[in-house]
């Protein structure tokens, strides 16, 4: 569930979760961009990945992580000054950028 406080009130946002069971971090990019990680069960050697581009939620393809099957994506930092992200998972260790 992610929710958004308009400045009155927190409301369920309309993100697409479908084929996700876990949101983890969130994060904001240089553009202004929101991002969420997450955990995927429709694609479980993937990580989910959605951005908000201020108008909309889109889910992203991500990499498929070679040898892992349950990526969970702990972290997410964005890099301020562009709309470039970094995740850090679990299990073997995970770094990723969409660089």
């Amino acid at each position: 569930m992610l929710l958004h406080w308009d400045g009155t009130a927190w409301s369920p946002a309309t993100v697409p979760t479908s084929g996700i069971n876990e949101l983890g971090e969130i994060g904001r990019d240089g553009t202004g961009a929101l991002w969420v990680s997450g955990h995927a069960t429709d694609t479980p050697n993937r990580p989910a990945l959605l951005r908000y581009d201020g108008q909309r939620w889109e889910r992203l393809q991500t990499p498929a992580v070679s040898g892992q099957s349950n990526v969970h994506m702990l972290q997410l930092a964005a890099v301020p000054t562009s709309d470039k992200v970094w995740l850090l998972g679990s299990g073997r260790p995970i770094v990723m950028t969409n660089s």
